[in-house]
């Protein structure tokens, strides 16, 4: 189709049916209301039933209702007149004025929370500024509509939802989307009776047909919709099936049939009012008059537009300039046809821009909502100034509790940081005190073996040295250098650790296989010392641990057990998986020189350690490393020791 036909501003909108033929005496009916509530809703009744054919007393009821809910204090009265009156002037075209009275009504509503109520005005708002070309502002309010509507169980207010963001899918030309929300408002219209609004969507999924290219499937669905909207009351939508079916004809070679169509809609939008598709009827006809009368075609534009003016309509304005453009130029009047075309430009540049905050913000100074109201007394304006004075009263009040409850949170959290802060400052402390054990370590176990090397070399090339001592030089030489090169491996894994942080990659590792790799790293070392080995670790036993870390806490351990077990002893490894659930524990046992108690406190902090059974050199750093992995894995490291008999160490880690 060339033109869409912008139904969803008018689809959120009930019908304003004129007079009925039969008479309703409603000036009985609000004697006879029980209560405000019920008398707002007469009064709403009062304004469908004499819209369009009975001007003066439509007025009269309103200007009453206005006036009566304000003397009585009944917002929520007053709100629902007002929401009534911009439904009257959506419909006549007045498009700028409606948007006012929607904004004011839904003040009310919110604060008098009529959900219902704004519901509906939030649908109403939406469509109006989809219509506007402000998409992104319309489908903020369409969905908060849908969300209320929805939770209110309101399955025509949700048809109309999803009839609205349909429609705002189509004027993109995105069918996808828009046949997903039309078929949703379709499957929900089925268990509702035959309204205006159901029949807008039926005309909706024409619209659908026709962008596909299925014009004939369209057609059809136009015919069907005219037949079932034969009807008074359903008159909006026969006028719209009316167009479509014009729009038809003319795009398919029939331009008389087209015209036929449209003089008939032409008559029912004119006798009735209805502003917005009167403009369709006129830029469809002058479409049909651009080659035979475009004189005429002209003066149809022009009536159009100025209703697309009164109702701001941009996109439509776009459209009947850009049709304006192409007239002027059959006509040969090219500074008309530029004027027109750049007109359009500016439109279609801003129409689909998003934070219209200029254009939002020019609404709420355009109109104000008429003021043919009577002065409340001077009783009412004392109590709404109290009233006033209560509130600012009430501000103050909030704002100094919130002021205080904000200076109390500022002092809860001074109080959390200075605490915080002392207990920086104590790990600063202990910090410092072990790299100053450390720097003493270095300073003393690094510094003595590097600087011996130099005097063994020495003595080595010395002439008088026999082979004998070169033998013994070159063993102590060896033992210095993997003393130093052990502390460098330590004192480097340490450092990364504390440098760069310790990075975890924790995954299942099994046990035995980790040992066995270490027992067979100290093959020579077990050797010298003719040392057995007793690897006790159950097949299938494994820990939850990271496997670098877990490594290194084996190869130290089973490296102090052989350094500290005298020639022939027996180092035992053993596993305990029933002393603690979830985890497994790992023995150490050793029967070397064992460890003082003095010592045994202090044997997981860095300092330096005794020399082994062979003079064996260390530092004590490794065992430092293992108690900070074994933690860091979720685990712990204690150990037992007998001076003289021998220690065990034992390392515990989850399993599970």
């Amino acid at each position: 189709m060339r033109y869409l036909f912008f139904v969803l501003c008018w689809l959120a909108l009930p019908f304003l049916a004129g007079a009925q033929e039969h008479y309703v005496d409603f000036a009985t009916k609000l004697s006879k209301a029980k209560n405000d509530s019920e008398k707002a809703f007469i009064y709403k009744d009062a304004l469908i039933h004499y819209y369009r054919d009975n001007s003066d007393t439509f007025k009269f009821y309103a200007d009453e209702a206005i006036a009566y809910f304000r003397k009585k204090n009944y917002s929520l009265g007053e709100g629902i007149i007002v929401a009534q009156l911009g439904l009257t002037d959506r419909a006549e075209g007045r498009v700028l004025v409606a948007l006012k009275r929607f904004h004011y009504a839904l003040d009310i509503f919110r604060k008098e929370h009529y959900t219902r109520g704004m519901a509906d005005l939030l649908g109403n708002i939406g469509g109006l500024e989809a219509g506007r070309g402000n998409i992104d502002v319309a489908a903020k309010y369409i969905t908060e509509s849908l969300r209320m509507q929805e939770a209110l169980g309101n399955r025509s207010g949700l048809v109309i939802g999803y009839m609205n963001l349909g429609s705002m899918y189509l004027q993109q030309n995105d069918t996808a989307n828009a046949a997903l929300f039309l078929n949703k408002a379709s499957l929900i219209s089925r268990e509702l009776p035959l309204t205006v609004q159901i029949i807008g969507l039926y005309n909706m999924v024409g619209v659908l047909y026709a962008m596909k290219g299925d014009n004939e499937k369209a057609l059809d669905c136009f015919l069907n919709n005219l037949e079932l909207s034969n009807k008074y009351e359903l008159l909006p939508a026969q006028v719209e099936c009316i167009s479509y079916i014009a729009e038809y004809y003319q795009q398919n070679g029939n331009p008389e049939k087209a015209f036929q169509y449209l003089r008939d809609g032409l008559k029912l939008t004119t006798e009735h009012n209805l502003a917005e598709m009167k403009s369709n009827m006129l830029l469809t006809m002058a479409s049909l008059l651009q080659e035979k009368d475009p004189e005429s075609a002209v003066q149809y534009m022009n009536e159009a537009l100025e209703i697309g003016k009164q109702m701001d309509n941009k996109s439509f304005m776009a459209t009947v300039y850009d049709n304006q453009a192409a007239i002027y130029k059959k006509l040969g009047k090219f500074k008309e046809a530029l004027f027109a075309t750049e007109l359009k430009n500016r439109i279609t540049d801003s129409i689909f821009s998003i934070r219209k905050s200029k254009e939002l913000a020019s609404i709420s100074s355009a109109y104000e909502l008429e003021k043919s109201i009577e002065k409340v007394n001077e009783l009412q304006r004392e109590n709404s100034r109290n009233e006033r004075q209560r509130n600012v009263l009430l501000v103050i009040a909030i704002g100094v509790i919130l002021l205080l409850a904000t200076l109390w949170s500022f002092y809860r959290k001074t109080i959390l940081l200075n605490r915080q802060l002392a207990a920086h400052q104590a790990e600063m402390s202990e910090l410092n005190t072990m790299k100053d054990k450390l720097f003493s370590i270095i300073g003393h176990d690094l510094r003595g073996p590097l600087a011996r090397i130099p005097t063994i070399l020495d003595i080595y090339e010395d002439p008088t040295t026999d082979a004998t001592e070169k033998k013994y030089l070159l063993d102590s030489l060896r033992e210095h250098t993997s003393a130093s090169m052990d502390m460098l491996e330590k004192l480097l894994f340490w450092g990364q650790a504390l440098v760069k942080g310790v990075k975890m990659i924790e995954q299942k590792v099994a046990i035995k296989t980790v040992v066995a790799d270490n027992v067979e790293l100290y093959t020579q070392a077990v050797a010298e010392k003719n040392i057995v080995v007793r690897n006790n670790v159950k097949d299938g036993s494994y820990v939850f641990a990271d496997t670098k870390h877990f490594d290194f806490i084996v190869r130290n351990l089973l490296h102090n057990a052989i350094k500290y077990s005298h020639t022939g002893g027996v180092i035992t490894l053993d596993t305990d998986e029933s002393s603690r659930k979830g985890y497994i524990i790992l023995a150490f046992k050793d029967t070397g020189t064992g460890i003082s108690p003095e010592l045994l406190k202090g044997i997981f902090n860095p300092s330096s350690s005794t020399p082994g059974t062979a003079n064996e050199r260390g530092t004590g750093i490794g065992l430092m490393l293992c108690k900070e992995f074994a933690i860091l894995n979720g685990g712990d490291i204690w150990a037992d020791s007998i001076p003289g008999k021998g220690s065990t160490f034992y390392l515990s880690l989850r399993n599970m």
